[in-house]
């Protein structure tokens, strides 16, 4: 794998997903839509089954999902964080934290999502990786990739 910025989960040897960021839409905040979406690169594998496929989301995402993972952290017990896309909804996924041990990913991949000619790639699988790796990740992405400051969409933990 590069060494662009991604959101990654598993390693590249074994089970993994990652979304590495190719570009923005805009080079203006002030243009939030569109400085808010990005082209990424959806790479899953998941015993033995592989998906690579481009697909768009939002800053607000990935903003929401770190706030997410960083709560869970916190709290310090088990629970679970969702990805939620936004528009495009060619990938979906949920991270899990157990008891004892034990981290696992699990959610719906859609290649060609909205063009009749769909490809669905459903994945579960448990990741070596601690909740603060995955929290880091969630974390760089983010900081290279904010939202706008005039987004006009829900942004959990930031008061407006």
């Amino acid at each position: 794998m590069d060494d662009s910025v991604a959101f990654a989960v598993g390693r590249e040897e074994d089970d993994h997903l990652r979304l590495t960021v190719l570009k923005r839409f805009a080079d203006s905040p002030d243009n939030w839509f569109d400085y808010g979406s990005f082209e990424c690169r959806v790479e899953i594998r998941a015993r033995g089954m592989q998906a690579d496929f481009l697909g768009i989301f939002r800053a607000e995402g990935f903003e929401n999902l770190r706030h997410d993972l960083a709560e869970l952290d916190q709290a310090f017990r088990p629970g679970m964080v969702h990805f939620e896309p936004g528009y495009e909804k060619s990938l979906e996924f949920s991270i899990s934290v157990g008891g004892v041990a034990g981290l696992g990913i699990s959610g719906v991949a859609i290649d060609g999502l909205g063009t009749g000619v769909e490809q669905h790639l459903k994945f579960r699988f448990g990741v070596a990786d601690s909740l603060r790796e995955i929290l880091s990740s969630a974390t760089h992405l983010a900081d290279e990739f904010p939202p706008s400051p005039v987004t006009q969409l829900p942004l959990r933990g930031v008061c407006r």
